[in-house]
């Protein structure tokens, strides 16, 4: 692993390289850029989907990812579903303070999308949740390249996921090249009318345990769909904290609630990424669904909850 390590973030070189195949793409010198994945909660009783993808120079990503490396200490992984106690909690707030600090100087940017596995699109019989996990990693992938500059080479690195072809989907992502008996393309490529391609030279599936950079897109994948899934019981979370600091004699909302304590331990981080992006103005809003959402897709941190296209819009079903 350390030799893999090494051919990853072997320093900020210019790469050059071309597509293999029949249109003759020009070759581009750049730096390379680095796109890392996670996602949470498409398969199961979850009724939202989430995939952050954490993307910036090879350089950028590296001292991120030593960051968190060092910051963990001896324990080699942190996942959002799974923190429950204080100290993996000031773990994940100090990681969402280190990646705030990267976003405000755009040296990384993040984007999450979200999605309601029981709106018009996926409240359909026999879903494929894995296909339409392909198309929306089509989607975030595409968004998060787009925001960087045009000339950018790309190296894509997912967490392990085995029921993914990720060749497939970058040949997808790069050349819009899918059967139509596959995915509709109405469907799959309304969002975006590109005159150029990305250009994404490796794909690799890598251990989180190794590369903890995947774990900072967990935690802002975790983030996100937490504050959908959960945004009523969030918002009465926060009413009974505010009611605590400032008490009135007269409150408008009775509430009186029970919450598990490795429930309030997240809800506490959701707040302490909310107040940190709102101190530093990174365009994340409390909408009035009460989860955080994003108004302008060109910010460095994205959530972006997908919404039907129209009635064509229906995620893909088992063969």
């Amino acid at each position: 692993m350390k030799n893999e390590l090494f051919k990853i973030f072997d320093g900020t070189e210019k790469v050059e390289f071309s597509l293999k195949n029949e249109i003759n793409y020009p070759i581009i010198m750049s730096e390379l850029h680095y796109l890392f994945s996670d996602e949470s909660g498409y398969i199961g009783e979850s009724r939202h989907g989430s995939i952050a993808v954490v993307s910036g120079s090879k350089s950028a990503t590296k001292e991120i990812n030593d960051f968190i490396k060092k910051s963990l200490g001896e324990k080699t992984e942190i996942k959002f579903s799974t923190i429950s106690s204080r100290k993996h909690q000031e773990i994940a707030k100090y990681l969402i303070n280190k990646s705030i600090e990267f976003i405000r100087v755009n040296k990384l940017k993040i984007c999450v999308i979200v999605w309601d596995k029981q709106d018009s699109r996926h409240d359909i019989p026999n879903r494929c949740d894995i296909r339409n996990l392909i198309i929306m990693y089509y989607r975030v992938l595409r968004h998060s390249i787009k925001n960087w500059s045009s000339e950018t080479n790309w190296a894509f690195y997912p967490d392990q996921q085995t029921s993914i072809d990720w060749g497939n989907l970058i040949n997808i992502v790069t050349l819009k090249q899918i059967s139509s008996k596959e995915i509709s393309s109405q469907t799959l490529f309304d969002f975006f009318n590109e005159s150029i391609f990305p250009i994404i030279k490796t794909t690799r599936e890598l251990d989180s345990k190794d590369f903890p950079i995947i774990q900072l897109a967990d935690l802002f994948a975790g983030i996100a769909r937490t504050s959908r899934e959960h945004s009523i019981l969030y918002h009465k979370w926060r009413l009974m904290e505010d009611s605590k600091t400032n008490p009135s004699l007269f409150p408008e909302h009775d509430i009186d609630i029970k919450i598990s304590n490795s429930k309030i331990v997240k809800f506490e981080i959701l707040h302490h990424f909310y107040e940190q992006s709102r101190h530093y103005r990174l365009g994340i809003n409390f909408s009035e669904n009460s989860y955080f959402k994003t108004y302008d897709p060109s910010n460095s941190l994205n959530f972006w909850h997908y919404k039907p296209q129209g009635e064509y819009d229906k995620a893909p079903t088992k063969h």
